[in-house]
């Protein structure tokens, strides 16, 4: 549990040591920024070594490659803040629920040896991972460490319910991050069992979630304190909280809030929040409601409610680490002390006592002062010092609610508009998919920039008003989003576009038919394919530019198409296949990538045909390579693809790769090398039926 300033939030994206590779990622976040996710992010959970602003080409290949060896990246964000531009090798999804907003904020990370789960107050943005004050826990889950398997269930199925909840987006999008999060709660139920006890780990650990309809911030709280601690209620509670409910109506978390403390005895409640000082430093202005102080107790003399302002820095008058964390501290005189936070603002809708609430998460931990010093200790260290101030000449101005902020105002998306995915047959088209009852009176679907009209009412009209409707896209202009212009509303909504199949999008250029030397080079080089096509691409560069004269004369003579050099060139490049596709794959995106990227096996077998002088040539290196396929024995251990599914894929690869064989024999002029293609291939599938 930590602050931001304490460590850097961006490092809890980088793997822990022994992490292994990276199996994917899934965050849930309010207010969002594409680039830095990407950027920061994601180029962290990858290890991406090159830099965006540096490398260019090299950076797109690098991350066109790791981002293809995982199963799942994906933010689910409200959909008031979906308008972002992003590479479609991730999935953004814009969230539409019938109550509430999604304000929690989690993100889940695995690798095979681990799984990272973060929660707190911190959207996925650069002012809060690099600005704000904020708060948040890590949990990290591994053979050697389970303690806190309970609060990462409890997260995991909240962001599964989330999931179910939108019912716009495509179900193979939604099965693709449920099985993702089913496969973190699959790890975690793998992991020693082990008695989570306070006194075997000074704390224990709880979620708290706030759902519509589920149980409320209070409830939660209650059943903690009375299972594990007394059935005697705190007596102090410390609250820090940026915003509100609005003032003009009655404030239901402050009167929970007296509910869940004693009845009777000496009682204190201790709320931090922003607010302003006049140029003697006087606190003059509050962001606070005044129902808030209004609500405390009448007639007990033992209870006293205190304000408190917390300094944000200020610099050339404007203040630069704005409040944005959450947290609620419960204590009571044997030492007991519960501390809870994450998203939950001290309001109706992040409490649960709102008919729409939102969808919060939080986490709990339990800890006692005199028992366990360390933990305690930990705990103290979230909270920010301040003093006390004099409320009665203070003005009372609470901040508008947390979804009034922000610099994107985007017009709500109709339940017309149900889905938009990119998808390939044989060419490039966005599936668009409508809730035919419920269409507007008008209609206009742009691209990005609003210049470039692909549909509108009176077309879909036209067309049958189908349910489906599909727009040809060109694979050079691939929209991460399109614009909805309805009837008369200026401001037009978003609906975010996301991919069925990775296969659907281009590699990059660079990447596109890549010579047989440099595709042999990467398989046999022990160096990573963005270092490998680095030096590809400066040398190309440089022989763009200089003039090489050869001096010695056996220089002149290219022996490169002479079968024997070939042979001994590429049967190294064959064997080292071999090797390649015995080694671990993570995912099945990873086993795809290698047989079918455009590094791939089949780009080298493509490079193959493509190159050879004749087709005997052709039929003599795929034959060499089919038997190498044969051979081929998978790794085996836990967090991996299984045996017996890598052996399944290339079986498949076999027999695509066998027909094309076969129908280069008709071409080939040379009768032994035919004979011995045959009798290889004939041998195997002989073999293969007994």
């Amino acid at each position: 549990m930590r602050k931001n300033d304490d460590k850097r939030l961006l490092d809890t994206w980088t793997p822990p040591t022994d992490a292994g590779l990276p199996i994917g990622c899934f965050a849930t976040t309010y207010t969002f920024q594409s680039d830095f996710f990407e950027e920061e992010c994601l180029t962290r959970f990858l290890n991406i070594e090159s830099k965006a602003d540096e490398d260019g080409p090299v950076y797109l290949i690098e991350r066109e490659e790791k981002l293809n060896n995982i199963s799942c990246a994906a933010v689910w964000v409200d959909q008031a803040w979906a308008r972002q531009k992003r590479n479609l090798r991730w999935d953004l999804v814009s969230v539409r629920l019938s109550h509430g907003i999604l304000h929690s904020k989690v993100c889940v990370l695995q690798w095979v040896n681990c799984v990272r789960i973060m929660v707190g107050s911190a959207n996925l943005t650069k002012p809060a991972y690099r600005v704000n004050q904020e708060i948040y826990a890590v949990i990290d889950l591994s053979e050697k460490k389970a303690n806190d398997s309970n609060a990462a269930i409890g997260l995991v199925k909240h962001l599964i319910t989330i999931i179910n909840a939108d019912t716009f987006i495509s179900n193979i999008i939604k099965d693709k991050h449920r099985g993702f999060l089913q496969g973190v709660l699959n790890f975690i139920d793998k992991l020693p069992k082990s008695e989570l006890s306070i006194r075997k780990t000074g704390y224990l650990s709880f979620p708290i979630i706030i759902e519509p309809g589920g149980v409320s911030f209070q409830e939660h709280t209650h059943n903690i304190w009375n299972t594990h601690v007394s059935s005697t209620p705190p007596e102090v509670c410390f609250i820090t909280s940026p915003f509100f409910d609005p003032p003009e109506q009655k404030n239901l978390p402050s009167i929970r809030l007296w509910e869940m403390l004693k009845k009777k005895g000496k009682v204190s409640v201790d709320i931090s929040t922003s607010g302003e000082h006049d140029l003697e430093g006087k606190p003059r202005r509050i962001h606070a409601p005044k129902s808030i102080d209004e609500s405390k107790p009448k007639g007990r003399n033992d209870v006293t409610l205190d304000w408190h302002i917390l300094l944000q820095t200020e610099s050339e008058g404007k203040f630069i680490r704005p409040l944005h964390l959450k947290s609620y501290w419960f204590e009571n005189s044997s030492g007991w002390r519960l501390l809870i936070f994450g998203s939950s603002n001290f309001s109706s809708k992040g409490w649960g006592l709102a008919k729409a609430c939102n969808y919060e998460a939080n986490i709990a931990y339990l800890t006692n002062e005199y028992s366990y010093c360390e933990q305690f200790k930990l705990a103290l260290q979230t909270f920010i010092d301040s003093d006390r101030i004099d409320t009665s000449t203070i003005k009372w101005e609470p901040l508008p609610n947390e979804e009034e902020l922000g610099e994107i105002i985007e017009t709500p998306l109709p339940a017309f508009f149900q889905s938009a995915t990119l998808i390939k047959n044989e060419k490039l088209f966005i599936e668009l998919k409508f809730s035919v009852p419920k269409s507007p009176k008008y209609f206009s679907i742009r691209s990005e920039e609003g210049d470039v009209e692909y549909l509108n009412y009176k077309e879909w009209q036209e067309a049958g008003s189908p349910e489906v409707y599909q727009i040809p896209i060109e694979i050079t202009n691939i929209p991460a989003f399109l614009l909805i212009y309805i009837d008369d509303i200026e401001i037009p909504a978003c609906l975010t576009i996301n991919v069925l199949s990775q296969e659907s999008l281009p590699p990059p250029d660079e990447l596109k038919n890549l010579p047989l030397d440099i595709l042999t080079q990467i398989i046999t080089s022990a160096i990573p394919l963005h270092q490998v096509l680095r030096k590809y691409l400066l040398r190309n560069t440089k022989k763009l530019s200089e003039k090489v004269e050869l001096i010695n004369p056996h220089d002149r003579v290219d022996t490169s198409t002479f079968l024997l050099q070939k042979t001994r060139k590429y049967s190294f490049a064959i064997n080292m296949i071999k090797t390649k596709l015995e080694q671990a794959c993570p995912t099945l995106s990873s086993l795809e990538w290698r047989l079918y990227g455009p590094v791939g096996l089949k780009a080298l077998v493509d490079a193959m045909e493509r190159e050879a002088s004749d087709a005997s040539e052709a039929v003599f290196f795929l034959t060499e390579l089919w038997n190498q396929l044969e051979k081929v024995v998978p790794s085996k251990g836990e967090g991996i693809l299984s045996a017996e599914i890598v052996i399944n894929k290339l079986r498949e690869f076999q027999v695509e790769l066998a027909q094309r064989i076969k129908k280069l024999w008709s071409s080939s002029g040379i009768e032994s090398i035919q004979n011995y293609s045959k009798r290889i291939l004939e041998k195997a599938l002989s073999n293969a039926v007994e």
